[in-house]
């Protein structure tokens, strides 16, 4: 009799499929090409039942197995699915929606594969330039790394907190040189938050590590050299992957250590399909192969901060800088006693932008917000620039061929209006100002400055690269903009930080808005004095602020997230927030509004009954709010709200939501064009 195999597939509608193995032998772990209606998809085999017991008429034979996709270790698939298990989805789903497109949708792709790999391998350096040495290691970082070096067998997860400017990246490079000096065979996963980061630091890592042995992981990368570079980090050919979140899939059956750089930062969270939090991923994965594991950052996350108040991570410390030079000094500027501000700069920004240019320093300006403008406004009649798609602001921006209006959220875009679509007047401005608006104000301030724009709009391609090398060869004095410049760059004559409109989060109703906000003004001020060149002005942070006698202020200016941390942590403790008690939202949309609060009244009803039949010790351990809209209450047509399920035992939590999915009364309460999902700790709520 034919075997039936079990097979996780990329889709939402269930676990597993069964389909006949077909001919050969088939193994948990191993790929599968399998039919699906008229076309084809890659799957994973989860079973194999060699003497199945039921009607087999209707069930279809696997194509072919996947021969360019090395197997997963039994150990392996048993952890990727307990994740699986605690984001409450399908293996196939956290699984395959993170390989390349080329290895998911081709049975041979070896041909594509083996060009894109010689295409990159003949673009290396053929050796590092200059090995990394120890000795270029200050006191704390050598007492660091002695400390790591120390992490010789099994599980160890550290936490690295060192000020901006400390020189963490030396620490990672010198401990992953370490590490490879002991085993020629062993293999790092390096992630990082945003692809921002990867220029430079795949330029440092390749000057001092075989470059043959380094890959980047990102995607920015064209599909063949993904897969190329997935699979040569499966067979154990590459020593190093820097990568973004999706990197901590990438299979590496020589795993040594995992490294976190800037773990605190929201891009680790997944914010479509399965809501993974690649931070915790890589915890658990170092616990899994029981190797160490490094969450290296100046602001650390508050979960990472309190595991290791608790003792369950291992703190080391930078408090120092690499350069052994005094941070920035911090000046608060009083935007309530300034009438006039061109550029929305203070005449104390100005004067220190206009005196560092007669030196030649470069100064970073620091705006979060993209565009030209946040919206237009009609004089007479106050309209606003609405989306018609979503409850949102479409915002001004300066294209090639003019202005158009664009919604940051769902895409949609639209000419400039001539005049007013309510009142027809046909006085029409931009309200508040972007990082373009900013960059066309200066120029006409400082006629003489070279200026450059670092913000998503202006860093597609080769030209984010491009513009990294004119900053770093002083070709740019003043740089423009967001939170893609507030970590990770090291720039020499970069003198000073002028922070506009720091008030933004500090009123938020996200509780998380005032640790983000504080995380953000201490990586934009680490940028400035990082070297020792002379310049007459010392290093200087200008922060303009309405508000500044807010608590979160004197912090930052003191450089003290000590304290910082010690208040919010009070704060979340007090008001039972993460990390002391654990949350799960429910997230539903569909097209008429109406439909998205009855599934989530009805969801909550359930929850409400379900915990009265757990008995009155579990009812202090677990509550469920009531559905309210999400801040963004509508995107591209779609209704949106959200169910907040808090609660202080983790495995009755998730033991309830197991229930909820699979309780067969709900299932029968399907909606036409109603789509719902799970998102276990939750970066926003």
């Amino acid at each position: 009799m034919r075997s039936l195999i079990q097979v996780a597939l990329d889709v939402p509608i269930a676990a597993h499929f069964d389909y006949f193995a077909g001919e050969g032998t088939l193994k948990p772990g191993d790929w599968v090409w399998v039919p699906w209606g008229k076309g084809q998809r890659l799957g994973l085999v989860l079973a194999v039942d060699t003497s199945p017991q039921w009607d087999l008429d209707r069930i279809r034979e696997i194509l072919a197995p996947a021969k360019a996709l090395e197997p997963i270790d039994k150990a392996s698939l048993s952890f990727w699915q307990q994740v699986a298990d605690y984001y409450h989805c399908g293996l196939g789903e956290l699984l395959l929606a993170s390989l390349p497109k080329l290895l998911r949708t081709s049975q041979s792709p070896q041909a594509a594969l083996g060009k894109a790999w010689q295409r990159w391998m003949a673009s290396r350096p053929a050796q590092a330039m200059a090995p990394w040495h120890r000795s270029q290691l200050h006191s704390q970082q050598a007492e660091a790394l002695d400390k790591l070096s120390a992490l010789t067998q099994g599980f160890a997860p550290v936490l690295l907190h060192g000020i901006t400017g400390s020189g963490k990246t030396a620490v990672y490079l010198s401990y992953i040189s370490l590490l490879i000096e002991r085993d020629a065979s062993a293999q790092v996963l390096l992630l990082v938050p945003e692809i921002g980061l990867t220029p430079q630091l795949a330029k440092t890592l390749e000057s001092t590590l075989p470059p043959k042995s380094i890959a980047i992981l990102h995607s920015g990368l064209a599909d063949n050299l993904r897969a190329a570079v997935w699979s040569a980090a499966s067979r154990g050919e590459l020593r190093l992957i820097v990568g973004t979140r999706s990197a901590i899939f990438v299979p590496m059956p020589h795993l040594a250590a995992i490294i976190v750089d800037e773990e605190h930062d929201a891009s680790y969270k997944q914010w479509e399909s399965v809501r993974y939090q690649a931070r915790d991923l890589a915890v658990w994965r170092a616990q899994q192969r029981q190797i160490p594991v490094i969450l290296g950052s100046a602001t650390p996350s508050m979960e990472s901060w309190h595991a290791a108040e608790r003792g369950r991570y291992r703190r080391l410390s930078l408090s120092e800088r690499a350069n052994l030079l005094p941070p920035p000094e911090i000046e608060l500027v009083d935007m309530r006693k300034i009438r006039q501000a061109a550029a929305g700069l203070a005449p104390r920004s100005r004067e220190l932008i206009a005196s560092l240019l007669q030196e030649k320093a470069q100064v970073l300006l620091f705006l979060n917000r993209r565009g030209f403008a946040p919206l237009l406004q009609c004089s007479a009649c106050a309209w606003l620039s609405p989306c018609l798609a979503c409850s949102a602001y479409q915002v001004l921006h300066r294209q090639a061929s003019g202005f158009q209006l664009i919604c940051h959220h769902c895409g949609l875009r639209a000419k400039v209006p001539k005049f007013c679509p309510q009142c027809g007047n046909s006085d029409l401005s931009p309200q508040g100002r972007g990082t373009q608006k900013l960059e066309e104000e200066l120029q006409a301030i400082f006629p003489q400055a070279r200026i450059a724009r670092l913000d998503r709009d202006s860093s597609q391609g080769k030209r984010l690269a491009q513009t990294l090398a004119a900053i770093h060869e002083g070709a740019i004095d003043l740089v423009v903009g967001t939170q893609m410049l507030a970590k990770g760059h090291d720039w020499a004559r970069l003198q000073a930080v002028v922070v506009l409109e720091a008030d933004n989060g500090l009123f938020a109703a996200d509780y998380r808005a005032t640790e983000r906000l504080f995380a953000n003004l201490m990586q934009v001020a680490g940028r400035a004095g990082r070297s020792h060149q002379a310049f007459v002005q010392a290093p200087r942070v200008l922060i303009q602020t309405a508000h500044p006698e807010h608590p979160l202020f004197a912090d930052v200016r003191s450089h003290d997230f000590h304290a910082h941390a010690a208040k919010l942590l009070d704060e979340r403790k007090t008001l039972g927030l993460p990390p002391f008690r654990h949350h799960v939202v429910i997230r539903a949309q569909a097209k008429q509004a109406d439909a998205v609060f009855e599934f989530l009244e009805a969801a909550k009803q359930w929850f409400e009954q379900w915990l009265l039949a757990q008995g009155s010790s579990a009812l202090p351990l677990l509550r469920c709010y009531d559905p309210v809209p999400m801040n963004l209450a509508r995107i591209d047509h779609w209704h949106r709200a959200q169910l907040l399920l808090e609660a202080g035992d983790r495995p009755l939590l998730h033991r309830c939501l197991s229930d909820f999915k699979a309780d067969p009364y709900r299932q029968q309460r399907r909606v036409a064009s109603l789509h719902w999902y799970f998102d276990v700790d939750p970066q926003d709520i």
